[in-house]
């Protein structure tokens, strides 16, 4: 790829100085935040040769490869994280003093944009950050943005998916602080926003292997999303055969084309689909049937299932079975208080993050000096 010049998000060309080729800002983002899929093409199977951002976004469900279980532990999060407030508090030292009630920046975090009140913010930033691992809070309508101090009108929660990342690049293996960041619009990066560091707050996952993008949660997870994807295509077409399990006709005839399609037409005509299921089947001519796959109850596709909930819900998020409404176990009856305090304290963590993020970034912009005021989590409640 050649040269190709960037602007900032108000469409001002950057001095020719910041001149980066685009394959730098590609490899600055893609090949840092690909995951190499578990599954190969020779084996038949369907899955992304490599798992970008985008791909841990859509198994909240509207992807190929999607599971409940993720987006019944992503929603629990968000919807819970949304419960918890940030708030202003004085400062003596290094403790806490009284709860500001009334300051612009209380305002700005009630009302981030025009679209979203504080909690439907907090509910799209903490379901970015619990599937890909980033949460990236993109503040508008600074007067200066290259001024720590200038005043932002907006924030929005960005889609990570679109984020591209451009480092200082020293050669091709050497990259440094961040320059600036780009929002993918379309194939001409002269109409991608652009945004200086001071206008991005980045909320991200730790990733030891990488210093400008969050591990996401799922890319641990990989097999078991698709196991548990497949293992329901599997379900679905077998129930949709007529609870029939694959298998192969042979004969010691020979079949000619004629006979050949005639036989398969009245095959599937007599014992294909659900309104066929549990019909008797006749075979004549010397039919034989031989099964090849596995019948449901050997696979253990309910156990299989239980696993795949245990692993995401679980091991990835934290959650107790009983965050994602998992009561058939007497034991998580006896237990939900202490569930419902684990959910929470997991829901606390990630909302601490946003919050200490939020205290460094938001704080000057608002004329509030850190070592009086500090945004923090109002756990009173």
């Amino acid at each position: 790829m050649g040269e190709a010049i960037l602007y900032d998000h108000r469409n001002q060309p950057l001095p020719p100085t910041d001149m980066l080729p685009l394959e730098y800002v590609e490899k600055a983002d893609r090949s840092l935040v690909a995951f190499v899929s578990p599954w190969a093409a020779q084996y038949g199977v369907v899955a992304p040769e490599t798992f970008y951002i985008k791909d841990f976004l859509q198994t909240y469900g509207d992807g190929t490869i999607n599971s409940v279980w993720v987006y019944a532990a992503v929603r629990t999060l968000a919807q819970t994280c949304q419960q918890i407030p940030i708030s202003l508090f004085t400062k003596k030292g290094r403790k806490l003093g009284d709860m500001v009630d009334n300051h612009p920046i209380l305002d700005f975090l009630e009302r981030p944009n025009p679209t979203q009140t504080y909690a439907d913010f907090i509910e799209a930033g903490v379901s970015y950050f619990g599937l890909g691992g980033n949460f990236f809070i993109g503040l508008e309508g600074m007067k200066d943005p290259e001024d720590p101090a200038a005043t932002p009108e907006e924030m929005w929660a960005l889609r990570p998916d679109k984020m591209r990342i451009v480092p200082e690049v020293f050669d091709k293996d050497r990259y440094g602080t961040i320059k600036m960041y780009a929002v993918e619009a379309g194939a001409n990066l002269d109409n991608w926003p652009k945004y200086f560091p001071n206008e991005i707050l980045h909320i991200k996952a730790f990733s030891p292997t990488n210093s400008y993008w969050g591990l996401p949660p799922l890319s641990v997870a990989r097999l078991t999303i698709l196991h548990d994807t497949y293992s329901r295509e599997f379900m679905t077409s077998f129930f949709r055969n007529g609870l029939q399990t694959s298998g192969v006709l042979t004969t010691d005839f020979k079949l000619n084309e004629e006979s050949f399609a005639r036989m398969n037409q009245q095959w599937r005509e007599l014992n294909a689909g659900s309104r066929n299921m549990h019909k008797p089947m006749i075979l004549e001519n010397g039919l034989k049937w031989t099964q090849t796959t596995m019948p449901p109850q050997d696979v253990q596709f309910m156990q299989l299932r239980e696993m795949n909930k245990a692993e995401i819900v679980g091991g990835v998020f934290g959650l107790p079975p009983a965050a994602v409404g998992d009561f058939k176990d007497a034991s998580v009856l006896a237990n939900a208080d202490v569930q419902d305090k684990v959910k929470w304290e997991v829901a606390v963590g990630i909302m601490g993050r946003i919050a200490r993020v939020m205290d460094e970034c938001l704080l000057p912009k608002f004329g509030l000096d850190p070592r009086q005021f500090q945004l923090t989590l109002d756990l009173s409640d």
